[in-house]
């Protein structure tokens, strides 16, 4: 009798390590709340708002030791602004939309038990903008670029799938990026991106 306990608990073991060791790959789509976080200068002072857009993009995820994963999800993501810039008495308004490339790679933590996970994780991206649409009242010819070409951000989400037949699981999640450098290449004051995504899509395992 303790041979068959110890023979189930070891295909137990083995068959949660196949579990855990899972490449899954996938694709999400996302709608987007974005806005640039400005710091006031002086007599100049700025109103924001946050403004929605949307984003696609692909998962792959590939396992690493014990619950931990590496993540690589590169996306098209669309941000837009609105900006308000008030010197007293003049009110000026800018507008602004951009497409970029986005890279971002992500190291997690998840729990991989019954038909609910949930993860966790963080990393750095690189966004690569790809076109660029914007208006500014008073300028006159071309208006020069509101967004800077590339965009480095630093991720934190996290999010739950739900396993629906073998193979294939809905995915559920949430992140919030934060800009490192400066969004603006002209320089209207100190510029950061900032974005919320939610998101859904499918999870696939080969």
């Amino acid at each position: 009798m303790k041979r068959v306990l110890l023979l189930v608990l070891l295909v137990g073991n083995i068959s949660t390590a196949r579990s855990q060791d899972r490449v899954l790959w996938g694709f999400t789509g996302d709608v987007v709340w974005s806005k640039p976080l400005v710091s006031d200068l002086g007599n100049i002072v700025y109103s924001v708002p946050w403004k929605t857009s949307a984003a696609i993009g692909g998962i792959l995820r590939l396992p690493l030791e014990g619950h931990w994963f590496f993540e690589f999800a590169p996306s098209f993501i669309r941000m837009n602004a609105e900006v308000r810039e008030t010197i007293d008495p003049w009110v000026f308004e800018i507008s602004a939309r951009a497409d970029y490339l986005e890279l971002p790679v992500y190291v997690g933590v998840g729990t991989d038990e019954g038909p609910f996970s949930l993860f966790v994780f963080t990393g750095p991206s690189v966004a690569y903008k790809l076109a660029e649409r914007w208006d500014f009242g008073f300028a006159a010819g071309p208006p020069p670029p509101f967004y800077a070409r590339y965009d480095v951000a630093l991720h934190f989400g996290g999010g739950t799938s739900l396993h629906l037949v073998h193979g294939f699981s809905l995915l559920f999640e949430a992140r919030y990026a934060f800009g490192l450098n400066q969004t603006n290449a002209e320089g209207f004051g100190q510029m950061h991106s900032s974005r919320i995504r939610l998101g859904t899509g499918l999870l696939f395992n080969p």
